[in-house]
C-alpha cells in the first residue's frame, strides 16, 4: 500500500485554495478537504495535520500494515498506551466512515480482513491518540448554535476513548461522560449530567477536574477556533459542532461538522 506524498503545499500558512489541493479539488478526498478547512482557518497547522494522519492508497495494504505494526511494537517496547483508529475514506464520502479501534499488537490479526471492505479507489488512513495511565486524556464534541450575536454551546466528553462513542453513549456506557452547557464565550459551563462507570479509578470530583481543565483550554484556542466559527457561520451554517481531543498536555480541534458539509466544502 503505497503512502501517499504531501497533498498540499508545505507552506502551512499558505491558503487552501485551488491551488492549494494540488490542481483540481476533486482529486482529493473529500474528508481530506475538511481537514484543509482546519488548516486555512488557522485551528491547524499543515505540518501537524500530515504529522497525525497516515494516508494510503487501497491498492496494497503491506506498507500500511508493516508501519502500524512497527508503531503499536513501539508502545510496548517504551510501555506506552495508544489508540488507533483505521479509517476507509472513499473519495466523495466525509462521515460514517468504516473505522476500525486497536490498541495492541494482537489486534492486527483484524485488520486486513476490515481493509478487504475498501474499494479500488479509496484511501485508507490510520492515527494515533496516546492513552496515558497517568495524566489527561479526553475527547469531545462541541456542539454550536449561532444567534443575536451569541454561540450558545453544549460539549460532550469522554475519557479514554474515540469522541465518535459519544453517538452510543446511553445507561451502562463503558468509559466516563460529561455533558455541559453554556450560553456563550466567556460564560461558565452548567454541567448537566456525569457518568463515571464502576468500577473506576477515576471519581467524580477527578472527572470534574479534567473537565475544569477543558473549559480552561477551550477559552485559550478561542481566537483560533472563532475563525473557524465565523467561516462556516458566513456560508450560513449556524449548526455545527467541533470535534477536539487533549492529548499530552494539548487542546486539539480535530474535526467538524455541518447540517451540509458540501455547502461549505464546495465554495473551498
Amino acid at each position: 500500500m503505497e503512502q501517499l506524498p504531501p497533498q498540499v503545499s508545505q507552506d502551512s500558512s499558505r491558503p487552501c485554495g485551488r491551488d492549494a489541493f494540488g490542481g483540481r479539488r476533486d482529486e482529493h478526498p473529500t474528508k481530506w478537504r475538511k481537514y484543509l478547512l482546519l488548516v486555512q482557518t488557522g485551528v491547524c497547522s499543515l505540518d501537524w495535520l500530515e504529522q497525525e494522519i497516515r494516508r494510503y492508497s487501497a491498492k496494497d495494504e503491506g506498507l500500511l500494515l508493516a508501519d502500524l505494526e512497527r508503531e503499536l511494537r513501539k508502545d510496548l517496547r517504551e510501555k506506552q498506551t495508544a489508540l488507533y483508529v483505521l479509517k476507509i475514506v472513499p473519495r466523495w464520502q466525509n462521515r460514517q466512515l468504516l473505522n476500525l479501534r486497536l490498541s495492541s499488537v494482537k489486534e492486527l490479526a483484524g485488520v486486513s480482513r476490515f481493509l478487504s471492505r475498501a474499494g479500488p479507489g479509496d484511501e485508507c488512513w490510520f492515527c494515533r491518540t496516546s492513552m496515558p495511565a497517568i495524566g489527561v486524556s479526553v475527547a469531545g464534541r462541541l456542539a454550536i448554535t449561532a444567534g443575536g450575536g451569541q454561540r450558545h454551546q453544549v460539549l460532550e466528553q469522554v475519557w479514554h476513548c474515540s469522541p465518535r462513542l459519544i453517538e452510543s453513549y446511553e445507561p451502562g456506557f463503558a468509559f466516563p461522560y460529561l455533558r455541559a452547557s453554556r450560553s456563550s464565550w466567556g460564560r461558565r459551563y452548567l454541567v448537566e449530567e456525569l457518568h463515571a462507570p464502576q468500577p473506576s479509578s477515576e471519581s467524580a470530583e477527578s472527572l470534574l477536574a479534567d473537565f475544569l481543565r477543558v473549559a480552561r483550554e477551550i477559552e485559550v484556542a478561542r481566537p483560533r477556533i472563532e475563525g473557524l466559527c465565523e467561516y462556516l457561520e458566513e456560508r450560513g451554517c449556524l449548526v455545527y459542532s467541533l470535534e477536539y481531543k487533549l492529548s499530552e498536555g494539548r487542546l486539539r480541534v480535530i474535526d467538524w461538522d455541518t447540517e451540509n458539509d458540501w455547502a461549505v466544502l464546495e465554495r473551498l
